[in-house]
Formats: structure tokens, C-alpha cells, sequence
């Protein structure tokens, strides 16, 4: 079985980045997972308020991670290849918490709600440790800060 690693921390801005450490044969295994997408830089990915049930992993390139905060907008993070984002949207089906631009052309891997419940029926072992490290960072997260991340305010 190819393991599915991934290691978190809290940026500065308070963003709970999520690092994947997919050696080739799990990032082909991945690919297969989820809907490759590319998108073209300053694309939006995804907008704050919108429906989300998805999260992507990025395999190639650099997004940025805004929320508009009403009088502006707070830029939360810059992230690049195995990072993800919309975690938060995949569990708890939630509107996005920000909006996610391309800074350069970007491709991602989108995995959806149904995507994970095919890999639960398929290959539960892979499937539950995604589910894994998605709580464990949620969890860190909440045991590093004492706080809920950003993406779940």
C-alpha cells in the first residue's frame, strides 16, 4: 500500500497550510482520484461565500488565498505544489471561507465528496488516511492555537 502523508502548520496570517508528501506512485494514484483542472493566472479558482464541497491538490504552479473582509481584502497565504485548500468545504459541505486566485497557471487535482465515498468503497485503507490527515491538521491546528483556523471562521 503507497502511503499518504502530509504535514500542517499555522502561517502567520492564521491559514492552516496543508502539506502533501505523495511520493509519483500516490500522486498517479491521486490524479485518478479526483478531475484534473488548469487554470490560467489570475483565474479564480473559487469564491469566498460560494457552496464548496471540494478541495484540490495543487501539482503544479501558485494560488493565492484572499478573504474580503468588507473594506478590503486580507491575503491569508500563497500556496504551491502539494498544498491543498478547501478542506473545510469537502467535510463539512460549507460555503468557502475565501476566495483562492491563480498566480501562475496552475494544474489541480479537484476531489470531491463523491470522489472520497468511490475511494471509501474502492480502497478504504487510502481513503481513511486522507480522512486522517485531514482531521489531524484540523486538530493540531486547534491544539497549536487554542484557535479555530481561518478557513473555519
Amino acid at each position: 500500500m503507497m502511503p499518504i502523508e502530509a504535514e500542517w502548520e499555522i502561517n502567520r496570517n492564521g491559514y492552516l497550510e496543508i502539506e502533501w508528501k505523495l511520493g509519483p506512485e500516490a500522486l498517479e494514484f491521486m490524479q485518478g482520484v479526483g478531475e484534473i483542472q488548469i487554470f490560467n493566472p489570475g483565474d479564480r479558482v473559487v469564491s469566498q461565500h460560494e457552496h464548496g464541497d471540494a478541495m484540490f491538490l495543487i501539482i503544479e504552479g501558485t494560488v493565492d488565498v484572499i478573504r474580503d473582509i468588507g473594506v478590503g481584502q486580507q491575503f491569508l497565504a500563497k500556496l504551491e505544489r502539494n498544498r491543498s485548500f478547501g478542506e473545510v468545504a469537502l467535510l463539512t459541505n460549507s460555503p468557502r471561507t475565501a476566495s483562492v486566485v491563480a498566480e501562475t497557471k496552475v494544474r489541480l487535482i479537484k476531489i470531491t465528496k463523491e470522489n472520497l465515498a468511490h475511494l471509501s468503497a474502492e480502497n478504504p485503507r487510502i481513503a481513511m488516511q486522507i480522512y486522517r490527515i485531514l482531521a489531524e491538521s484540523l486538530a493540531q491546528s486547534l491544539r497549536q492555537t487554542g484557535t479555530i483556523p481561518s478557513q473555519l471562521r
